[in-house]
């Protein structure tokens, strides 16, 4: 019953394209791992409930959520601080006051929707790194330059919006599986669980009917503000 397990699991491929994931399709595979995660430790969590009993399932999920949100914003944060430099200005005639000109870094260039990150890679080495106006019509390319279409995105040249090019994506995809694998077997069945047992037999009902609206109107209200949030608050928070 918590809307950030269900943010982690509808933009799970999203954080991991925020983390540096740089193939969508690599991406959408990896947000699978989670979800099967996720489906294994839910099964794990039924099976253990009467063993080990609500309380301690219940606050050992908390105890583990909360070292893997805190492990999911160091990987964030090490990102942030390891962010690759801009080292080419290029500046268009028609938008020579463009502000993603301005930016030093790729992080706040990643943090501006109007801008994306363009630059050439040589094995683990960014060259040519540069922060331009991302194309109105598509995120997928940017506003003009050598990455404004796949023909002039040769030599290994790449072009990333809303995310920056790191090493540290995998603490990112650990921190998912960390806290779907601490979430899902305690605190996600358990609220369920107890919620249908605490009421008396004649309000059962509509105490769960209660419940679950709340439980899926604040669902509605995180996932609606999930990525705005994000981009306010920078992705660790």
């Amino acid at each position: 019953m918590c809307s950030w397990d269900n943010c982690d699991r509808y933009y799970s491929a999203t954080i991991l394209q925020m983390s540096g994931v740089r193939d969508d399709r690599l991406a959408i595979w990896l947000a699978g791992l989670t979800t099967l995660t996720n489906f294994l430790f839910t099964l794990l969590g039924v099976w253990l409930v009467e063993r080990v009993g609500r309380r301690k399932l219940t606050l050992g999920s908390i105890l583990g959520t909360c070292l893997s949100l805190s492990l999911l914003a160091i990987g964030f944060l090490m990102s942030a601080q390891h962010s690759p430099p801009v080292t080419v200005h290029p500046l268009d005639p028609v938008m020579a006051n463009s502000t993603c000109s301005k930016y030093q870094m790729c992080e706040p260039c990643m943090l501006d929707p109007r801008c994306g990150f363009c630059y050439r890679e040589n094995g683990s080495t960014l060259l040519a790194s540069s922060c331009v106006p991302v194309n109105k019509a598509s995120t997928e390319r940017a506003a003009w330059g050598r990455c404004s279409n796949s023909t002039l995105m040769r030599d290994q040249t790449y072009w990333a919006y809303n995310y920056c090019p790191t090493s540290y994506s995998w603490l990112v995809l650990l921190g998912l599986v960390l806290y779907l694998a601490a979430f899902a077997p305690g605190m996600g069945p358990m609220p369920w669980t107890i919620n249908s047992e605490i009421y008396p037999l004649w309000a059962r009902s509509t105490g769960n009917a209660c419940a679950a609206g709340v439980n899926w109107t604040f669902n509605i209200l995180v996932s609606l503000t999930f990525l705005h949030l994000a981009q306010y608050l920078t992705y660790y928070g």
